[in-house]
């Protein structure tokens, strides 16, 4: 990569770019673990004859450069999310928003991409919530007893409150056939996230009325295929499990939203 990474991705993402910063020195760290990454499945492939690797946000930049200009358009989208995000949240919040642009970027490893998908879930759904008259007041929300909590968001027209925690759910290596497998695969993880979030003390999740909004990152036809599951999967505790679907608008640009699952049946 001779080109400097900043200057590549700047020509998709010019809103990423800026609020990250020319100058910092993530861009070289990052640089030097993507190309540790391509060469690590260049190897694989050679040594296998094929391999099969979860894909993450840069390699939407390497498929465009191969001719996939649906990966152009994503870069592009998502660069368009993160600039409507910043002229609507208070400049106080930038920085934290900062940090999420930074894990979508940088947190991967040569076999693992998809922890990048955790901090994109997190862009949508505060452009979610921003389009569906919120205004986000925190990221990172920080109570007592309780491990810090993804955003808090005001609704403009009640004043009520909302305290919402994202799980990102990559249900890939896990064989699921029936569904009841599917009901205590997603029952077991709202759990397990309702402890972390409330240090193993459940009531203290109750009580700050934390709600959770799952993104389950799978092919569409999956959600069909457990039809009668995914009909309904909304709680008192959580919203209903959301996808990120992409759609070609105009013929030929994609736009991608949080799609409620039940209307993907």
């Amino acid at each position: 990569m001779t080109v400097p990474l900043y200057s590549i991705l700047k020509e998709f993402c010019p809103s990423i770019c800026e609020l990250i910063g020319e100058k910092n020195e993530i861009w070289n760290k990052i640089s030097v673990k993507y190309i540790s990454r391509i060469n690590y499945i260049k190897n694989e492939v050679e040594k296998k004859g094929n391999a099969t690797f979860s894909k993450m946000f840069l390699d939407n930049w390497l498929l465009h450069k191969i001719g996939d200009e649906e990966s152009n358009s994503f870069l592009k989208y998502i660069d368009k999310i993160v600039a409507e995000i910043l002229n609507q949240i208070p400049r106080k919040l930038h920085g934290k928003l900062r940090t999420i642009v930074k894990q979508v970027i940088g947190n991967f490893d040569n076999e693992d991409g998809k922890r990048t998908t955790n901090g994109i879930g997190e862009i949508f759904v505060i452009d979610y919530y921003l389009k569906r008259d919120y205004s986000l007041g925190r990221i990172e929300v920080e109570l007592p007893d309780m491990k810090p909590i993804d955003f808090l968001f005001r609704n403009n027209k009640t004043g009520e409150y909302l305290l919402l925690e994202v799980i990102n759910i990559h249900p890939d290596n896990v064989k699921i056939k029936s569904k009841d497998g599917l009901t205590t695969f997603f029952i077991q993880r709202y759990l397990d996230k309702f402890k972390d979030k409330s240090k193993n003390n459940l009531n203290n999740a109750v009580i700050t009325n934390l709600k959770l909004f799952p993104i389950i990152w799978t092919d569409s036809s999956i959600i069909k295929d457990f039809g009668d599951f995914f009909i309904d999967t909304s709680s008192d505790f959580t919203e209903e499990i959301h996808l990120l679907q992409g759609l070609i608008v105009n013929g030929t640009d994609y736009h991608y939203f949080l799609t409620p699952v039940s209307k993907l049946i």
